[in-house]
């Protein structure tokens, strides 16, 4: 305790003996000699905006450094979702269990949204195109639901729909190569994100031709990053 108390009593004073050393030296570089009286009564407006800055860096810093102080140990785990490695580094009382929940709601997000995992709800509606409506989770209804308002927004610039296209190249497969234009052109017709339908009261969706296909890809990872920090809190 004795130690955490010098610490903690020490900051302070190193954070106000670094604010007083950076306006002073930018005091005398910007006006040479200049009289502490006048710094007081006018100080330029360069030198209020500079000890601003200043403060808000050292408040981060005294921010960060807080978790160290109290001798707080984080918890860090590495896991793999999503094609990518997923570190964690977790700070309180219940660090280790609050990174478990994310961990277990990243892989069950994975499971629901990733074409790639046989079974999910983006795969089965994927195998579905053209044929019917399915009942999906309340998870991948929001996810596609907001991939639209962006498709919509950006007048198709982003499109969730691009499966067609995107599976031309075998990310992440054996087969990795670069298309030929002419089946570019074939599948590009394929991607629409008009054709996607959502149904809000029945939680269900339906591409609306053959040989559509979902790629979340693009949001899979901030959509794990939402769902990681829903486990935090």
């Amino acid at each position: 305790m004795d130690m955490f108390v010098k610490k903690l009593f020490f900051l302070p004073i190193f954070c106000t003996y670094v604010t007083i050393f950076f306006v002073t030296y930018f005091i005398n570089i910007q006006k040479g000699v200049l009289k502490l009286k006048h710094v007081i009564d006018r100080p330029p407006k360069s030198i209020v905006i500079l000890s601003a800055i200043l403060a808000v860096l050292i408040l981060t810093i005294a921010a960060l450094w807080m978790p160290r102080l109290l001798g707080e140990n984080p918890y860090e785990c590495t896991n793999f979702a999503m094609g990518s490695y997923v570190q964690q580094t977790v700070y309180g009382t219940q660090a280790q269990e609050a990174a478990t929940a994310a961990v277990r709601e990243i892989s069950e997000l994975e499971n629901l949204i990733s074409w790639r995992v046989e079974g999910s709800d983006v795969q089965k509606l994927n195998d579905h195109a053209g044929v019917d409506w399915l009942e999906i989770d309340e998870r991948t209804f929001s996810i596609l639901e907001q991939c639209l308002d962006v498709a919509q927004s950006s007048d198709g610039a982003f499109d969730p729909t691009i499966f067609p296209l995107s599976s031309l190249w075998d990310f992440g497969g054996e087969n990795q190569h670069l298309p030929d234009a002419e089946n570019i052109d074939i599948a590009l017709q394929y991607v629409n994100y008009k054709d996607l339908r959502l149904d809000e009261e029945e939680c269900s969706a339906s591409l609306k031709y053959h040989y559509m296909g979902i790629d979340l890809g693009s949001v899979g990872k901030g959509a794990a990053c939402d769902a990681a920090v829903g486990a935090y809190e």
